[in-house]
């Protein structure tokens, strides 16, 4: 399954999260990559995604594409944002 869409359609297999990384680890490294990447959170709230465009894919977005990515993955999710650091008082 090189597709996306066929891949998302097989979410609810245990399989799903290999697939999607495969397919996560396919896309180009290029701006038209980053698009792509772009295209899917805006419809579908996956961590591994949001982690892969705020690090590896960063250089190719806009400050605001930056910006707005930061501040849904806040939203979405509780894990801190990919290099931030935790602090954990004893």
């Amino acid at each position: 399954m090189n597709n996306i869409e066929e891949i998302l359609e097989h979410r609810h297999e245990s399989c799903f999260f290999d697939r999607l990384q495969e397919w996560i680890d396919s896309v180009p490294f290029c701006r038209a990559g980053a698009e792509k990447l772009l295209d899917l959170v805006m419809e579908w709230d996956i961590l591994e995604v949001y982690e892969k465009l705020l690090t590896e894919y960063r250089g190719f977005l806009t400050n605001e594409e930056i910006t707005k990515l930061e501040t849904n993955y806040k939203r979405l999710f509780d894990t801190p944002l990919p290099g931030e650091w935790t602090w954990v008082s004893e």
